[in-house]
């Protein structure tokens, strides 16, 4: 039986070998996908459209050789050292490249496309800044210190003049982060452009985003100035301090020195409040916000140098 097997194998092999030996010394014609490549592209010119990656070719030769063909670096190859701004190119056969010509097999007709439009523009290359597109939605008793910190937070972006020019900013994926209540740093992609003959220098953005628990402290003795006095005149205001409120971050809150908190009397605006009681203008550093002012209203006493 062990017999009768090997031999009904070796004569499967055999007939096997004989059916592959006469086919493929056969002569067939298949349509092939050469790459399409440009070359000699004229210096500080860019590509406005991107040409089709490949073109279909009709090969005519034996089996044998279109085995050989997968192996072979076939290229269709595009010359465009004299393209204008738009130029269209008929695709022939003599553009093939990496077959020799004593190969059994050759190409015998474009299929397709048969021709190409060469678009070009001036290459141009610009830094834009990063938009974030990430929402915060905060948990209760808590707020964000500063803006999203980004790294880059600018980026290179290159391609044809036309579109390039065009572009002031980019922006990152949309991300939503809820109930927050802690710092939050991550990575997140850069929205692609719309062009593929666009090239950013960075697709990926680190961003941090600085959370903290929402306090309130009372900062008191603030210097209050008289601004706008005229020369000659000595302005003195009464009283001199005021008291109020701070509230923002924690950590925040902590470092804010009184000094970074500027009180002032618009000297030049008195005669705009009954009995020359002036409200102060008050500033207050970023992300932090004030009440409870004491006092409210101010004199100006004037004394001549």
């Amino acid at each position: 039986m062990a017999y009768n097997y090997q031999v009904k194998l070796f004569s499967l092999i055999s007939a096997l070998f004989l059916w592959f030996y006469v086919v493929t010394d056969n002569s067939y014609e298949y349509a092939v996908e050469v790459p399409l490549r440009v070359r000699n592209q004229p210096e500080g010119r860019i590509l406005v459209q991107s040409l089709p990656e490949s073109v279909r070719v009709l090969f005519r030769g034996t089996g044998k050789a279109f085995l050989g063909l997968g192996f072979r670096n076939k290229r269709l190859e595009l010359d465009i050292s004299k393209a204008e701004d738009a130029t269209l190119y008929s695709l022939t056969l003599d553009m093939i490249r990496g077959i020799p010509r004593a190969e059994d097999c050759q190409p015998v007709q474009i299929v397709g496309p048969d021709t190409v439009w060469v678009h070009l523009d001036q290459a141009l290359e610009k830094k834009v800044p990063v938009i974030p597109r990430l929402l915060i939605d905060l948990a209760d008793g808590y707020t964000q210190v500063g803006s999203i910190a980004l790294d880059p937070d600018s980026i290179r972006v290159s391609g044809p003049k036309s579109i390039v020019q065009q572009l002031v900013s980019v922006t990152t994926d949309r991300r939503v982060f809820e109930n927050i209540s802690r710092r939050v740093r991550g990575k997140i992609g850069v929205t692609p452009p719309e062009s593929d003959r666009v090239v950013y220098s960075a697709e990926t953005i680190h961003f941090e985003i600085d959370i903290q628990r929402m306090h309130e402290i009372e900062m008191r003795e603030i210097p209050v100035e008289a601004v706008n006095v005229p020369p000659g005149l000595n302005v003195l205001v009464v009283p001199p301090t005021l008291s109020l409120k701070l509230r923002g971050g924690v950590d925040l809150l902590m470092r804010i020195r009184k000094e970074e908190i500027l009180a002032t009397i618009d000297f030049g605006s008195r005669y705009r409040y009954p009995d020359d009681r002036i409200p102060a203008s008050i500033n207050v550093p970023r992300d932090v916000t004030f009440s409870d002012v004491h006092p409210k209203f101010f004199e100006c006493i004037v004394e001549r140098r």
